[in-house]
């Protein structure tokens, strides 16, 4: 299989893994020890803060950029081997700003799935012959 399929079918997984993810939270929660559902309940129905709100801000904009740069390079183009990266940075330090929530095993399971994915990715648009659909040419 060539790599540059492999490469496709690696951005493609990591997106159904984080939409796993997020599914299988909605399904298992109503199953999560009354104490854990009290406190995801009112986590959801307090007021956001402005830090919420710059972290909303700073979740949309790496949503978006992590879509952009999926798509980038889904299609092998050059400006978004940097802007992948940019994300994957821009996710980790998300992770740090959020506070503390209830999630479930199968959820936490698909969502690190994801992230390895991200990981292998960015090791193949740097590491393996893919690489040269990203590099830039060369004037002259």
């Amino acid at each position: 299989m060539p790599i540059e399929v492999v490469l496709r079918h690696l951005v493609v997984w990591q997106w159904l893994f984080a939409a796993l993810s997020i599914l299988i939270f909605q399904l298992e929660v109503d199953r999560l020890p009354f104490l854990l559902r009290e406190y995801a309940a009112l986590e959801a129905a307090r007021a956001p803060s402005a830090a919420d709100a710059v972290t909303g801000w700073l979740a949309l904009i790496w949503a978006g950029g992590s879509l952009a740069a999926s798509v980038g390079v889904f299609l092998l183009r050059r400006w978004s081997r940097p802007l992948f990266v940019a994300m994957a940075i821009l996710g980790c330090g998300l992770q740090a700003l959020l506070e503390p929530s209830v999630t479930t095993g199968w959820s936490v399971a698909a969502e690190t799935g994801a992230q390895v994915l991200v990981g292998v990715t960015i090791g193949v648009i740097y590491f393996s012959p893919v690489r040269g659909h990203f590099a830039r040419r060369r004037l002259g």
